[in-house]
């Protein structure tokens, strides 16, 4: 079922049973038009200038397949930049089946199927310091999600909770 809301933002929203889902839908009313976003994805930008450019950066995955790495991009907000928060995950919002993952020791972020495997992470947002959060559920340690600001187009990374990169506390939700 397709719905307009308050906005005129076009949201499908198919239901099953008492379980309401929702995904993005692309609208025919302008050939240029990017995909409308869902009342509940999100890019994730940050407010740190990259370049002489007024630009936003948004994360983006390098694609939708097994393994791939984070980086900030011009926010165009593709499929590759928007996600969902929900159940302790960050979940791409056209593909719901993909959410970012911390797979251990290396402080590296990939995409990974959201299949229930995931079982030593949580990731939130916490709006206080504008920063995204990712617990490791066994041992309790947090980590912050940030790029290196001296080489901003890099893959994004891990850093310590009291790390002193201005990047980890730059993202918004957009």
């Amino acid at each position: 079922k397709q719905i307009v809301d308050s906005g005129g933002i076009v949201v499908d929203v198919p239901v099953v049973g008492e379980v309401v889902t929702t995904s993005l839908v692309e609208t025919t009313e302008a050939p240029t038009s990017a995909p409308t976003r869902t009342n509940n994805a999100k890019a994730i930008t940050s407010d740190l200038k990259f370049d002489s450019s007024s630009r936003h950066f948004c994360l983006q995955a390098v694609n939708l397949k097994q393994n791939a790495r984070f980086k900030m991009r011009p926010c165009k907000f593709s499929n590759k930049q928007m996600w969902i928060f929900a159940n302790d995950k960050i979940q791409n919002a056209a593909k719901p089946k993909w959410c970012m993952a911390w797979k251990g020791k290396v402080k590296e972020l990939r995409l990974s199927e959201c299949d229930g495997n995931m079982k030593t992470e949580r990731f939130t947002y916490d709006n206080t310091v504008k920063g995204l959060v990712v617990t490791n559920i066994m041992n309790g340690k947090r980590f912050f999600i940030g790029f290196n600001p001296r080489l901003k187009y890099n893959w994004l990374n891990l850093y310590g909770i009291k790390s002193k990169n201005p990047s980890v506390h730059s993202f918004l939700l957009s």
